[in-house]
């Protein structure tokens, strides 16, 4: 399991010879949802749509376990293409969140580095 730590591809989320994946991961209790990518698919997210589909109930994400979080409102979705996610926390009180995620395996991805 990997923990503390995000990776740093050599290759472009646009790369066209990766061999995809989709996931679908979803919140239906108002519990925390971690999502973490090498630990659970061997894998990075490269494209991921949120979508709170509660109807009263808002979701914050964290990604890659940042400072900064995004907050949607019942019934609102965001879309995060062209990017490396290794980990999504979903937290609040929405009973209803659905996570697709496109993923690469990490042993496609030609791992340069990493950060803290």
């Amino acid at each position: 399991m990997v923990t503390g730590l995000s990776v740093l591809p050599k290759v472009s989320a646009k790369n066209l010879e990766l061999k995809l994946n989709t996931v679908v991961n979803i919140k239906n209790t108002a519990n925390e949802l971690i999502i973490n990518y090498p630990a659970s698919f061997m894998s990075l997210a490269n494209s991921v749509l949120i979508d709170n589909r509660d109807g009263v109930n808002a979701v914050t994400v964290t990604i890659n376990r940042q400072l900064n979080s995004i907050t949607l409102g019942p019934g609102n979705f965001r879309a995060l293409n062209d990017s490396w996610i290794e980990q999504l926390n979903l937290t609040g009180p929405s009973t209803d969140t659905q996570v697709t995620s496109q993923l690469s395996p990490l042993t496609q991805l030609g791992i340069g580095g990493v950060t803290n």
